[in-house]
């Protein structure tokens, strides 16, 4: 008995470990995870798009996804569009615009944290 379930130990630990080390399932994963983002983004609220656009556009690390979904929005006020989607959820006496400009990619994290959280809008996906 005992050796029955060694095998079966040792043949999920191998199976386990040909998985981790598969860079086509790596691949695979990766593809599926970023065409789910891409639905997801494009499922999200036209002003929430904005709102990470303006953000997240200019960076390097979104710069590709943007070009890949053909997105582009017109760049108006990103603080006035955060302030308006996001109404009487930001203090008014936050300076949102030092945010914009210094920390684009963080506040664009917390606001859709915020966004899940407390509006149930799912601003990324999640597994």
């Amino acid at each position: 008995m005992i050796s029955v379930v060694l095998k079966v130990m040792i043949a999920f630990s191998i199976k386990q470990t040909e998985e981790t080390n598969n860079p086509l399932n790596d691949a695979i994963k990766s593809k599926d995870l970023f065409y789910d983002e891409v639905a997801a983004f494009k499922q999200k609220d036209k002003n929430l798009q904005q709102i990470f656009y303006a953000l997240l556009h200019h960076q390097t690390e979104f710069q590709a996804f943007f070009r890949f979904i053909a997105y582009a929005s017109p760049l108006n006020h990103t603080e006035h569009l955060i302030r308006n989607y996001f109404q009487d959820e930001i203090c008014e006496h936050t300076n949102l615009q030092a945010m914009i400009e210094h920390r684009p990619i963080a506040l664009a994290f917390a606001l859709s944290l915020y966004a899940v959280y407390f509006t149930g809008i799912f601003a990324f996906t999640h597994h």
